[in-house]
């Protein structure tokens, strides 16, 4: 289900991008302590939401963003975070 959702997310048609976050967010109300070791997966899923031009797309992720890191644990969610900064990439 998580890997559905998250190709759901990473689809460049912005309408299924939206529905998606939706799925993301009832999931994550819902599944809560299933999704504990997942949450870094969404979390890189939800990249491609946040930059979308449309703002409702930027809205839902950002909703979907915060029942993410609400589920995650503090480890996976500091790897969101350092995921959503760039961090790790090497500037030019």
């Amino acid at each position: 289900m998580v890997n559905c959702v998250r190709a759901a997310l990473m689809d460049p048609e912005s309408e299924v991008q939206r529905l998606a976050c939706e799925v993301v967010t009832i999931l994550c109300e819902r599944g809560g302590d299933s999704l504990l070791h997942f949450s870094q997966m969404l979390g890189r899923a939800i990249l491609l939401p946040l930059v979308n031009p449309k703002s409702k797309n930027r809205i839902a992720a950002l909703r979907s963003l915060t029942s993410i890191l609400h589920v995650g644990i503090w480890k996976h969610n500091a790897f969101i975070m350092e995921i959503l900064i760039g961090k790790n990439e090497k500037l030019k």
